[in-house]
């Protein structure tokens, strides 16, 4: 069985699927890349059901680190100005877009 992270693109994200992969964990990295929308992990997961043909289903656990964040969104106004270009593809954009490249 894999294990999905979102934001997995991420400085977080992009550790935690690192140390996993050491262990040997099978992986799925989901990432919006910052596109400025957020996207709750219920409607991700709408999305991949919806691209992928499956029927996952989200389940709640609580987050045991107290003072976590629970919503942040990327201002990527500096980030577009520095690179010359912005993203691309919204999430469901980039799932669709990715599932075309693997499918050739």
């Amino acid at each position: 069985m894999s294990t999905l992270i979102t934001g997995g693109a991420g400085f977080i994200g992009s550790n935690l699927v690192e140390e996993l992969l050491k262990v040997g964990e099978d992986i799925v990295v989901l990432d919006n890349m910052q596109t400025g929308k957020a996207y709750t992990f219920n409607q991700t997961v709408e999305i991949l059901n919806k691209n992928m043909g499956l029927t996952m289903k989200a389940q709640h656990v609580v987050n045991p680190i107290k003072n976590y964040v629970q919503h942040t969104l990327s201002d990527t106004a500096k980030t577009e100005k520095v690179l010359g270009f912005k993203a691309r593809y919204d999430l469901e954009e980039g799932i669709k877009e990715l599932l075309r490249f693997y499918a050739k």
